[in-house]
């Protein structure tokens, strides 16, 4: 008995020693944030990017990382372009390489943005490694479930989404730059991948709950694959990247969860065959022209991003804090028509509701055409400030710790965990909540196949009776 309570105490004292050292190194980077310099510094914005790398280290060694084929090590390389490539290896050489950089930004904002967005990310992993599982840990018997109604629900949505134009307009969004306002089929879009998301998670929860060790083929059925590739095929053909780079990563991220940890190495190398992808799929769409600038544009589409939180700050500092009123959109466009009602009821611009589209108005004067962006750092700044980067980068880390704890139990984690592993890219230049619209109706549609399932099988057993 004594020898246990002793054992305790070692591994109590072990883990606030832990925990106070990341207190310390939160310190670190609000003290850089507070003392930042009031015009551009190459040393400081250098001493932010080596300190990012070395808190991604020390993470690493502190969760004992093995799989890196995971939302951590993605969000972490996609998160290092948004933030510390430009004004680190950029502005020191041509500040206005790419065109969003053409735009007047304040110096002192450069060099405290890259610490703010060092605070960001420290107040994430201080979120992950403090997460502990609760002691009731729930128990629950997975049964089997079949994709047949998703594979069909997504298909006849495909269908539906090219008559009623929306592969056009997506085509013409793409080749001759016009801005896609949406119609009745972008719902029929959401339900196309929406479905593949929830199919893909079914196919691997179903091949775990038969072994445990070995990925099972027979989960996965050869047609419904062939039609994936077939969506996957219209999209390249119409120049866009972002659907096809979310279902390759959600693939990859939970076979390499369930089954084979990915080396660091090896995520690297994939890592780079993507950008090789991404890079062929954009000179298509560009008309097979090519030009040693338009190289850099494989990585352009998050380095431009930068601009966004500096952005956001000149806001922030001149108008002051929107208070959550900046995240509305996405919050409200969770459920369908909700947005236009909202809008409408209340009378709110739905421009002053989306932080991308208060950064487009205060960088452009106008949020027709083309818009800029926006990054998870400048919409949690923009609506809450500092303390809101700290705490919901913090709440983002533990969210993503627990995903991972829980998901190989149940469908709705691993879903979940699914969902943004494939968004992960995405996540480090995007709103906060820039998942929850499909989080929420893939659980639903996972919900309905779980109660037919069910209905079915006690259906059957009646019948046989």
């Amino acid at each position: 008995m004594g020898e246990s309570i002793n054992i305790s105490i070692v591994f109590y004292r072990i883990r606030t020693s832990r925990i106070i050292g990341w207190v310390v190194l939160m310190l670190y980077a609000l003290s850089l944030y507070i003392f930042a310099p009031k015009d551009y510094s190459l040393q400081f914005n250098t001493a932010c990017t080596i300190s990012y790398i070395v808190v991604i280290y020390i993470y690493y060694k502190e969760v004992h990382k093995k799989n890196y084929m995971d939302f951590d090590t993605i969000f972490f390389i996609a998160y290092f372009f948004v933030s510390f490539f430009y004004p680190t290896f950029i502005y020191p050489v041509n500040p206005e390489m790419f065109w969003m950089f053409q735009y007047h930004t304040e110096e002192a904002i450069i060099s405290k943005a890259s610490a703010l967005s060092l605070v960001g990310i420290i107040a994430y992993m201080y979120g992950s490694i403090t997460f502990r599982p609760s002691k009731n840990n729930f128990k629950r018997t997975y049964r089997p479930l079949k994709t047949n109604s998703l594979f069909v629900a997504s298909a006849v949505s495909f269908l539906i989404y090219i008559l009623l134009g929306g592969y056009s307009a997506l085509k013409n969004t793409y080749a001759n730059g016009e801005r896609d306002e949406g119609g009745l089929y972008a719902y029929f879009s959401i339900i196309v991948y929406v479905c593949i998301f929830c199919m893909i998670s079914i196919w691997f929860m179903n091949s775990y709950s038969i072994s445990k060790t070995k990925l099972q083929r027979k989960c996965f059925p050869v047609v419904q694959i062939a039609y994936i590739l077939v969506y996957m095929s219209f999209l390249v053909i119409a120049g866009s990247r972002g659907k096809v780079l979310n279902i390759i990563l959600l693939s990859f991220g939970l076979y390499a969860y369930l089954y084979k940890p990915f080396s660091f190495r090896k995520v690297i190398i994939l890592c780079g065959f993507g950008m090789v992808g991404m890079f062929a799929i954009m000179i298509y769409r560009s008309g097979g022209s090519f030009s040693f600038g338009s190289l850099s544009e494989i990585a352009m589409d998050l380095i431009i991003n930068n601009h966004n939180t500096y952005e956001s700050m000149t806001i922030v500092d001149k108008s002051g804090l929107s208070y959550g009123r900046s995240m509305l959109s996405y919050l409200l466009g969770v459920i369908p028509f909700l947005q236009g009602l909202f809008f409408g009821f209340t009378g709110i611009d739905p421009d002053t509701a989306n932080s991308a589209m208060i950064i487009t108005q205060s960088t452009l004067g106008t949020t027709e055409g083309t818009g800029t962006g926006t990054t998870i750092i400048a919409d949690i700044y923009l609506a809450f400030g500092t303390i809101g980067v700290i705490l919901m980068m913090g709440f983002l880390g533990r969210f993503i710790r627990k995903l991972l704890y829980y998901a190989h139990r149940n469908i709705y984690y691993l879903l979940i965990y699914g969902v943004l592993m494939g968004m992960s890219v995405y996540m480090a230049r995007a709103e906060f909540f820039y998942p929850a619209k499909t989080i929420l109706w893939c659980c639903v549609l996972i919900l309905v196949v779980k109660q037919n399932t069910s209905t079915f099988n006690v259906s059957r057993r009646l019948s046989m009776q």
